[in-house]
């Protein structure tokens, strides 16, 4: 996978070098694993979240690996939603072979239902479809797959963040179930811990749940970088994996 590190490297060097004056506030990211946010953008402003991860032995007795990489872009259209695209490529490899290219598009959109109260977490609904009308045709959806998430999110003091989200997502065997719970520790001003459980399950498939550590850092202002480190906690879960993200904001 020489080429997706490149690719992520080239990625996070775009992020970095665009004028810095464009942009003059720190992104809150949705990150490509656990953590989605209940803020949404101003509107008028962009987002690009752009990551790799991978995962080894992903049935814990072989030798599979996974790579992806993936390409969220955020739209601010007023003050309480805004529209994304999600671009993804994957690699499956083993000692057989692999598949790789892209996988469906993913269209959606947030909405801010709820702010934030003394008491009362704010709230956000994430609605949107995954699409296979230029995915690879190893990867394709059959149909059209739609889903929607509930997040949560709830600043506990200066230091403390806990978040999470359930969601459904239609697959043609049965829906799938999504949870989380994260909690953000911010170390200084410009990085922050997240603590996360996260985890999958269906009619039809055992449970797949996960932890993780991951570190954030507001590099310069509008660049956030993100590096986890997780691992399966389920005999039906992936094995160890690694994301690397970046993501740029602009006004």
């Amino acid at each position: 996978m020489t080429g997706v590190l490149r690719y992520c490297v080239a990625v996070i060097m775009i992020f970095v070098v665009v004028d810095q004056a464009i942009c003059q506030v720190y992104p809150i990211t949705d990150r490509s694993l656990a953590y989605t946010t209940a803020a949404t953008i101003p509107a008028g402003s962009l987002q690009l979240e752009s990551g790799y991860f991978g995962v080894h032995d992903l049935s814990k007795v072989s030798d599979l690996r996974l790579d992806g990489l993936s390409l969220l872009t955020r739209l601010g259209l007023n003050d309480r939603a805004e529209l994304r695209l999600g671009l993804n490529g994957l690699s499956f490899n083993d000692a057989a072979g692999g598949v790789s290219g892209l996988a469906p598009v993913t269209i959606s959109s947030k909405l801010a239902v709820i702010d934030e109260g003394l008491k009362m977490p704010a709230i956000s609904l994430l609605a949107g479809v995954a699409v296979s009308d230029i995915a690879s045709s190893e990867l394709a959806n059959e149909t059209i797959q739609p889903s929607i998430k509930i997040i949560p999110e709830k600043f506990l003091n200066h230091l403390f963040i806990i978040g999470g989200n359930v969601g459904w997502t239609y697959l043609p065997d049965a829906p799938e179930i999504g949870y989380s719970v994260s909690l953000r520790l911010a170390i200084t001003e410009e990085l922050a811990l997240y603590g996360e459980f996260y985890g999958f399950n269906s009619a039809v498939t055992e449970a797949r749940d996960f932890v993780d550590l991951a570190f954030e850092v507001w590099a310069w202002d509008g660049v956030a970088l993100d590096v986890a480190l997780g691992w399966g906690i389920t005999d039906a879960a992936d094995g160890g994996f690694i994301s690397l993200g970046a993501a740029r904001y602009f006004d």
